[in-house]
């Protein structure tokens, strides 16, 4: 598994909103397995601030879901320099989605709910299948936050402030070299609701 996530690209790129182009700035050869560290040292902050004494967000589910969610990924051979378009050059997320959890549950044995976060992971919360568990979607709304999160430290070199919860509701600061990604905003676990906070 490590060996396979280590042999999956990322890309770190500046995208043009005006030509719908984006141009490489870097190649990171173990970019996937980065990229489930940072996911992991997320979910270690949100166990230290209280999110997995939540009713219904089991941290073991979360943790086996996020190693295996990209064990999937099919990734393009870029290079620095190179511009493409990002919609032409990489897979549908789900696409990779699916194959990580057939691969889990077939290789690995991983519990159902495991699959089920895992093979939705890249699915939004309206496009759901009507069968999907309602348990597991604040566990999924969980994992979504972590995987785009870590994506964002991955890929942008991002800073996450220090999260902060109230309730169930999460405060996120997300701070970035390319200010037009920042974001400060307010994640409901139990709804899914979102809303937006200005920096004071």
């Amino acid at each position: 598994m490590e060996a396979k996530l280590k042999s999956s690209l990322e890309y770190q790129d500046v995208y043009d909103p005006q030509s719908g182009k984006a141009r490489v700035t870097q190649v990171i050869p173990d970019g996937t397995y980065r990229h489930v560290v940072n996911g992991l040292r997320i979910m270690a902050e949100l166990k230290a601030i209280g999110v997995f004494q939540l009713i219904g967000v089991d941290k073991d589910t979360l943790v086996q879901a996020f190693i295996f969610h990209d064990v999937g990924k099919a990734q393009p051979s870029l290079s620095v320099g190179q511009v493409f378009v990002p919609q032409d050059t990489f897979e549908p997320g789900f696409l990779h989605a699916g194959r990580s959890a057939d691969w889990a549950r077939r290789d690995y044995q991983v519990s159902t709910d495991v699959e089920w976060i895992v093979r939705y992971h890249h699915t939004r919360e309206s496009d759901l299948p009507a069968d999907f568990p309602s348990a597991l979607k604040p566990m999924l709304r969980v994992f979504q936050l972590v995987d785009g999160l870590s994506a964002a430290i991955t890929r942008r070199n991002a800073r996450i402030e220090p999260m902060a919860l109230t309730g169930s509701v999460l405060t996120i600061d997300e701070r970035n070299d390319d200010t037009r990604y920042d974001r400060r905003y307010q994640l409901s676990i139990y709804t899914g609701d979102i809303q937006l906070l200005s920096r004071t």
